[in-house]
């Protein structure tokens, strides 16, 4: 682990990946005590640590990925990304951060989390619509069955014309896994594209907001 004393000094790029000769394959932890999107190198920072194959953990408030940071940064190597959300409903994070734009905001980090390519980490999770509460059931069991996929949640959401189940790994599985395991959920339901309210509630419910406080705000 390496430390730094903290100053207000810019951050030199080319010297610093120089200094990281020899650290390729290690974690590099980008963002904490303050916003990393803020300076005005973050692009090449984050692509510099990606070319010496460094694994990112990435702590952002996502309110300055627009779509031209996305776009230049979109390959890098994310492992772990950490939101920094000031809370779920618009006036209590409006509140506390200041000049943000909640719709905004949340139309930058989907933005993101959807644009970001990690090879290592393609088929991770898996985001159906199914017909009935049986075929839903259906997939749990089949989860509880199977030995070589590491189940991180399960969420299920219930609407009156069905049921939308997205299942989270912890790890990234190989493409035959992904392969035999999409075949499974083919038969048993239509792939899903949430629209921005349930795409929000799903997040919510990953993130740890009980059921009863994402209804409330959803509704």
């Amino acid at each position: 682990m390496s430390y730094e004393n903290l100053t207000y000094q810019k951050i030199d790029i080319e010297l610093l990946t120089k200094h990281l000769k020899g650290l390729e394959g290690r974690w590099s932890i980008v963002g904490s005590t303050h916003e990393p999107t803020a300076h005005p190198n973050f692009d090449d920072l984050v692509l510099a640590l990606s070319d010496l194959g460094m694994h990112i953990e990435l702590t952002t408030n996502g309110t300055l990925l627009n779509k031209s940071l996305v776009e230049r940064i979109a390959k890098c190597n994310f492992e772990k990304v950490n939101i920094s959300f000031d809370g779920i409903r618009k006036n209590t994070y409006e509140s506390i951060r200041r000049n943000a734009n909640y719709e905004r905001a949340i139309e930058s980090i989907l933005n993101f989390k959807n644009s970001v390519i990690n090879q290592d980490a393609y088929f991770m999770y898996y985001l159906y619509f199914l017909a009935n509460a049986s075929l839903t059931l259906r997939i749990a069991e089949r989860l509880r069955q199977v030995d070589n996929l590491s189940v991180a949640f399960i969420t299920v959401i219930h609407q009156i014309d069905g049921w939308i189940v997205k299942v989270k790994l912890n790890d990234p599985i190989t493409p035959q896994q992904h392969g035999d395991f999409l075949a499974y959920m083919n038969e048993l339901g239509i792939p899903y594209e949430p629209e921005m309210r349930i795409q929000m509630a799903l997040w919510s419910l990953e993130t740890g907001q009980s059921p009863i406080d994402v209804m409330a705000v959803r509704c």
